[in-house]
């Protein structure tokens, strides 16, 4: 399987054309190929598919780094862009692709890349977000207390979190609490957002499914456009966004309905090839690690037993401990040497891939 290794601003990505190529993946396989120390590592994988429709020129595909799918990815979008562009897929400057939430329209300038992100949604139903009726403000309790924030779908779940000082806020602890928190049924993305000035944010960002990041182009997206309806940031404006990996800029005319644009760079890291043997052994590891840790957690339930109900003690332990034991013999069973056509039939008859659309 041919891939490339690119980020934007840090936010690093395994892109897969499956274009040219038969892909097979499942959620198991992204989260080993995403493991930073006996995989590629990222926080994203993206696919390249043929077009849905015919008049785009490709569908666009998201997978967070736990292997769970997401409808939109703004840095992602820019580097399918340039790798496109670069892999000589398409020599056209505006790129019109759909994802799973609609579509997207991608202007390239060298390493430059517009994406017209669409029209921010505040409606609650369509974020998803458990509220009434749309506000401008919500409050947000979780154990670590009430947080002010404005709610809006970019075609993903963001939860905007201002801040006075984005260096100091409490991103690991607060992000993953309101990632989960019961009135986000699907989850939510979570952007911690200081005001510079009216044109001008620091912005960090909690992703869901894959924790902080260097940037989040929709998180980034998401903050402009709940300080613009907030009042706090100027409509029609290119606004600075400063991250922990460089700066986009993005636009808005604070009108519901009308999209909102973002321009920034990307980078190829470089080209691999990797087979199918090599996928089945990282999967083995990183299935030996998870079973490790599933064992060591089971453990350490057994060893509280007697401050549990005799219920839990009886019956925790024992599911752990046979998750733990699947995943070990899971990992036993891919360590087998096979021909790399066993290899690659394996693979491609796993029950658990996703239907990947390909010309190939």
């Amino acid at each position: 399987m041919h891939f490339a290794k690119m980020h934007a601003l840090g936010n690093d990505f395994m892109v897969i054309d499956s274009v040219t190529q038969k892909v097979f993946l499942n959620p198991k396989t992204i989260q080993a190929l995403a493991d930073r120390h006996r995989g590629i590592g990222f926080d994203q994988l993206l696919l390249i598919e043929p077009p849905y429709d015919p008049d785009t020129d490709f569908h666009y595909r998201i997978f967070n780094a736990d292997g769970s799918e997401v409808n939109q990815c703004g840095n992602g979008a820019r580097c399918f862009a340039l790798y496109v562009t670069l892999q000589g897929l398409t020599n056209k400057n505006d790129i019109y692709v759909t994802t799973n939430n609609g579509r997207m329209i991608l202007s390239i300038n060298h390493n430059t890349v517009k994406v017209n992100m669409g029209a921010p949604n505040f409606t609650p139903k369509k974020v998803p977000f458990k509220a009434n009726t749309p506000e401008h403000f919500y409050m947000i309790t979780t154990a670590k207390g009430v947080q002010l924030c404005g709610v809006v779908s970019m075609g993903n779940p963001h939860c905007v979190v201002t801040v006075d000082n984005v260096n100091t806020a409490d991103v690991t602890g607060i992000g993953p609490l309101i990632e989960n928190h019961e009135r986000f049924p699907e989850r939510t993305n979570v952007p911690f957002m200081e005001i510079v000035s009216p044109t001008e944010i620091k912005v960090r960002v909690w992703e869901r499914g894959a924790g902080e990041t260097q940037a989040c182009g929709s998180g980034c997206c998401g903050a402009v456009a709940v300080g613009i309806r907030q009042g706090k940031l100027k409509p029609n404006t290119p606004i600075t966004v400063h991250t922990l990996g460089g700066d986009l800029e993005i636009q808005w005319s604070g009108v519901e309905g009308e999209p909102l644009f973002m321009t920034g760079p990307a980078s190829f890291v470089y080209t691999g090839k990797i087979n199918s043997n090599t996928i089945r052994q990282i999967r083995a590891l990183h299935l030996a690690q998870l079973a490790r840790k599933q064992e060591l957690a089971a453990q350490a339930n057994a060893a509280s037993a007697p401050t549990q109900t005799a219920t839990n003690a009886q019956t925790s332990a024992p599911v752990q401990n046979s998750t733990a034991a699947h995943n070990a013999s899971s990992a036993n069973n891919a360590n087998a040497t096979l021909s790399e056509e066993q290899a690659q039939a394996e693979l491609e008859n796993d029950p658990e891939n996703f239907t990947i659309r390909s010309n190939a």
